[in-house]
């Protein structure tokens, strides 16, 4: 899915209309049908601000076509469940992947450092 269709379908997931976005931005609603058209490139300043009015991050409008179900990215994104982040949502948007990778590094780490809290302590009672 192209970024512009996944603009425009996160717009009407959050019941906005081009009209309502376009005077946001502050452009016409004719230059704002362009970006959805794809027929004019969004800037980085520009594609925060939507992500902004979309009450997301602009990794997720890039990523609405990637999410295992586009319901999964509604529920948690839609204007009638704004603060849903259920776990179902959040295992099936690629978050889940990213947190247990961290999870398991942090575990590792933690794993390393009791092991040398362990060498320390035998090390100092062997010098009593």
């Amino acid at each position: 899915m192209s970024l512009e269709e996944n603009i425009r379908k996160i717009r009407r997931l959050k019941n906005l209309t081009q009209s309502q976005i376009s005077k946001i931005l502050g452009i016409s609603a004719q230059a704002y049908s362009k970006i959805e058209s794809g027929e004019t490139r969004l800037d980085t300043d520009r594609l925060q601000q939507l992500a902004d009015i979309f009450e997301i991050n602009v990794k997720d409008i890039f990523d609405f076509g990637k999410f295992a179900a586009e319901t999964a990215f509604a529920d948690k994104y839609s204007q009638n469940n704004p603060q849903a982040s259920n776990i179902s949502t959040f295992c099936q948007c690629g978050a889940f992947v990213e947190v247990k990778k961290i999870i398991i590094e942090q575990q590792k780490q933690i794993e390393f450092l009791q092991n040398q809290v362990v060498f320390l302590s035998n090390l100092i009672n062997s010098m009593k």
